[in-house]
């Protein structure tokens, strides 16, 4: 198992990354994301890195891999993380093609400003917990996904053929919201 974090002077600020293929049938590169936010109040140098944790075995982080850093972002910055687990999620979908699948709200953010236009970031990871599926996560603008072009769908296999903890990650662009959600669902 592998986890990617984000440090600020040596200390962690990101979300975790883990990825567990161990126990994989057909283990390949996988992509990982990581997203981090510290607010700096006192002038100086920082220093940031991307930092690979080996917590069980051994692997490599891949050619192109990558770090930004953003300065003065945005007038303003929201930020929520879990703080446990969530409970075990279930989302049947046999039979369900042409139905929309159901879906449970993570992380909420309300109270935000609708004449704003918000981009959204969101990363966390997923575990199996009970049956093998397609653990799938999305951006929820005011209850309702607007579709591919205002953000996408992170999806993963979560089963011993693929990984059995897989990071999930997306983004999104919306004007004319006052709540944000990262939600559960799965791939039908």
């Amino acid at each position: 198992m592998g986890n990617m974090i984000i440090a600020m002077d040596g200390a962690r600020i990101s979300s975790h990354c883990l990825i567990d293929r161990s126990r994989s049938l057909t283990p390949v590169q996988y992509a990982y994301n990581t997203i981090g936010f510290e607010q700096i109040t006192v002038d100086g140098l920082y220093s940031f890195t991307l930092t690979a944790e080996s917590i069980d075995g051994s692997y490599c982080v891949g050619t192109g891999s990558n770090l930004i850093v953003f300065v003065n972002p945005a007038t303003s910055i929201r930020k929520k993380s879990l703080e446990i687990d969530s409970s075990i999620l279930s989302f049947p979908t046999p039979n369900t093609t042409g139905v929309p699948v159901g879906h449970m709200p993570i992380i909420t953010i309300t109270d935000l400003n609708p004449s704003e236009t918000v981009v959204s970031l969101a990363q966390g990871y997923v575990y199996q917990g009970g049956l093998e599926g397609d653990a799938m996560m999305g951006l929820y603008f005011d209850g309702q996904h607007l579709g591919n072009n205002a953000s996408m769908w992170t999806v993963n296999d979560i089963f011993r053929g693929a990984e059995l903890v897989a990071p999930m990650y997306t983004h999104g662009f919306a004007s004319g919201v006052r709540t944000i959600s990262f939600d559960a669902s799965a791939l039908p």
